[in-house]
């Protein structure tokens, strides 16, 4: 009898652990890290297919086109609905866990289906160098995730404290020349015509990470109103209001990098490095904004640390096991449509 209500304090106890805010908020960031990833592989397929067609067919040469366009929108309509669920679940995950564990997350699992599927979807070709980077990712994101969600503690903070938290000069002044190297290479890019692939990981990784940011603060005060709309400590109706803005645009921004990102190459190739950029400065941002390595002690932050250099080795041979081809050249480029002259920028 004695063994039998020590399983049943085991297995209760078991049971309360996952279902923890933080661990929904980890299963959540999965599925939606799965039906994104799953969105833009259609998007980039429907994208291959419309090139195809505008390439090689004319309704007068090829009787079935108008049947390859209805697969083709039937195809970006699905990409685009995956995805938008993928992005609802990533909001529950952003409320019920903390940013550094959904960044990273996010991050392994994005790029592990992304290799996965790539294959199937878009018959891109993957190697043993695929599978170790893969590999090696899951493990670091494995290790990141478990020791914050261990060393982190305070998941909510008031409208006064998130005040006090973008106020410090450890935020302030980092995130402004985050901000303005992004401005820079706007600048740069608009200058010369052209927007290469790793400028715009950088750019949508700066409006990612403040949007994660936004997000989250929004979130928090919005949970804080409804918990207590009378309370002293409760956002007033023309911060919600302020915030609520904030957020709807920056999501717009990052749906048009979303829109964006399918004009360039292989997924296996610029995913990779798009997912990497996204995630450190999303870690180094809203872990920094939300004090998440506070509470670290040396074990975790070691721990840490050793999980996030995992998943950045795997990330360096992920992105460096499938090199673009000559006739993928021309699609990367975002602004520059005439490749004869990013050939002549580029020397």
């Amino acid at each position: 009898t004695k063994a039998i209500s020590m399983m049943r304090a085991f297995g209760l106890a078991s049971a309360s652990a996952w279902v923890q805010p933080w661990v929904l908020g980890v299963l959540a960031s999965l599925g939606g890290s799965f039906l994104g990833t799953l969105g833009v592989q259609f998007r980039i397929l429907a994208d291959s297919m419309s090139e195809h067609q505008g390439t090689n067919g004319s309704v007068d040469k090829a009787p079935g086109i108008i049947q390859a366009i209805r697969k083709v929108q039937c195809l970006r309509a699905v990409g685009w609905l995956s995805w938008i669920i993928g992005q609802a679940l990533g909001q529950v995950a952003i409320l019920l866990a903390p940013a550094t564990i959904v960044a990273c997350v996010t991050f392994s699992s994005a790029l592990f289906w992304n290799t996965m599927l790539a294959p199937m979807v878009l018959r891109e070709t993957l190697t043993k160098a695929h599978c170790t980077g893969v590999t090696m990712l899951s493990v670091g994101g494995v290790v990141v995730t478990l020791v914050a969600g261990d060393a982190v503690n305070k998941f909510r903070f008031s409208p006064l404290e998130l005040k006090e938290l973008a106020l410090r000069e450890q935020f302030f002044m980092p995130t402004g020349v985050l901000i303005g190297a992004a401005c820079a290479v706007v600048a740069r890019a608009c200058y010369l015509k052209t927007l290469e692939s790793w400028g715009f990981s950088y750019v949508w990784a700066v409006v990612g990470a403040v949007d994660l940011t936004i997000t989250k603060s929004t979130l928090m005060m919005a949970t804080s109103l409804a918990i207590d709309p009378k309370s002293a400590s409760s956002p007033s109706t023309t911060l919600m209001v302020t915030f609520s803005l904030l957020t709807v645009m920056l999501h717009l921004a990052v749906l048009a990098f979303q829109v964006a990102s399918t004009r360039y190459a292989e997924a296996l190739q610029n995913q990779p490095l798009f997912l990497a950029s996204g995630v450190m400065l999303q870690v180094a941002l809203c872990g920094n904004f939300f004090n998440e390595f506070r509470s670290f002690s040396q074990v975790h932050t070691l721990a840490f640390l050793i999980g996030f250099v995992v998943m950045m080795l795997g990330l360096f041979i992920t992105s460096r096991a499938g090199e673009l081809g000559e006739s993928d050249s021309c699609r990367e480029p975002l602004l520059c449509r005439d490749s004869e002259r990013l050939r002549k920028t580029r020397k």
